[in-house]
């Protein structure tokens, strides 16, 4: 967790799918998600400060503060979130990041792994953890 928050602590903006901002979301309306460790506590502090971009066309509401909810990812929209940003932009969920990388957004590419992956979803082999 530490080694995340280091390499974390210059994103000004997540920009987000709807599972991956539903998962993240924790880390301010759960207290107890920030109480597990110091780690998670610095952790949830920086995600907090950040602004949110979440791309859905099915979500219905967000209920984290700094967050803006687009109905699809445009280049128009990123170039404005990318301009406007406090510091780097992230993309999380391999949807998303996917498409990021077909509208040619994406600067860096960092492959994020983990040791145990359980259930299904998009194969690991696909995630990717994008920075604009």
């Amino acid at each position: 967790m530490a080694a995340l928050n280091e390499d974390l602590a210059e994103v000004g903006t997540y920009l987000y799918g709807r599972r991956t901002y539903e998962t993240m979301a924790v880390w301010e309306t759960d207290p107890a998600t920030a109480e597990q460790s110091p780690e998670s506590g610095v952790f949830a502090a920086t995600w907090q400060k950040a602004d949110k971009v979440v791309f859905s066309s099915t979500l219905a509401q967000v209920p984290t503060r700094r967050t803006r909810w687009e109905r699809q990812l445009d280049a128009q929209v990123v170039a404005e979130i990318k301009a406007a940003s406090r510091g780097d932009l992230t993309i999380g969920g391999p949807t998303l990041a996917a498409e990021a990388l077909r509208l040619d957004l994406v600067d860096v590419v960092e492959l994020l792994w983990y040791p145990v992956l359980l259930g299904g979803g998009i194969p690991s082999c696909r995630r990717v953890c994008a920075g604009i």
